[in-house]
């Protein structure tokens, strides 16, 4: 835990709190030590984010990439949302080159990748059974040895079926969980790896 806690994480949260969104500072703290942690391992691969909203946590992603990596957005962006998130990004981020955050404009379910090829997929899109489930899917044929699954929202409320899907989706055996929500740090958040 020692070398966690004195983890240098750039950027700082402070940079990060400036974006709306929902982002807490535990969450912050909780990407960067994963995404930190591929880095020193050798875990190389892109980084995926289905549900942007302002791109908070989009940043915090950003500042992690290296050589050659690129982040993915996904989300059904309005032309002049896209400008916005790149601009909050960017201000954390100044010295990330503008081809190497890819905005895909659509709805996840119409995505296609032929292969596995990220490292970390954040999924807070579509909160409906069937939306999180092929979210999931999804995530699961993409992601790379080494690589790690976070579920917003799980266990909220107000997106109950967001649970239900995870539920269905562990039960299968592929994943386990990694880190939950009843842990104070990680919030509404599920992080899942595969054994």
């Amino acid at each position: 835990m020692e070398a966690l806690s004195s983890l240098e994480l750039h950027p700082s949260f402070e940079a990060i709190e400036e974006i709306e969104g929902w982002l807490s500072r535990g969450e912050f703290f909780v990407f960067g030590a994963i995404l930190a942690y591929q880095n020193v391992v050798g875990v190389q691969g892109d980084i995926l984010e289905i549900g942007v909203y302002h791109g908070r946590s989009a940043a915090a992603e950003a500042a992690f990439l290296k050589d050659q990596e690129h982040l993915v957005l996904v989300d059904t962006f309005r032309w002049d949302e896209i400008d916005g998130v790149w601009d909050n990004i960017h201000r954390v981020v100044p010295d990330l080159a503008r081809d190497r955050v890819e905005f895909m404009q659509m709805r996840s379910q119409d995505l296609t990748f032929t292969e596995p090829r990220f490292r970390f997929i954040y999924v807070d899109g579509g909160h409906t059974f069937l939306e999180t489930t092929a979210d999931l899917a999804l995530a699961s044929d993409v992601l790379l040895p080494g690589g790690v699954i976070v579920v917003d929202d799980y266990d909220d409320a107000d997106w109950p079926e967001v649970k239900t899907a995870v539920d269905g989706f562990l039960a299968r055996g592929d994943f386990r969980v990694m880190l939950d929500p009843k842990v104070e740090v990680s919030q509404r958040k599920l992080y899942l790896v595969r054994p």
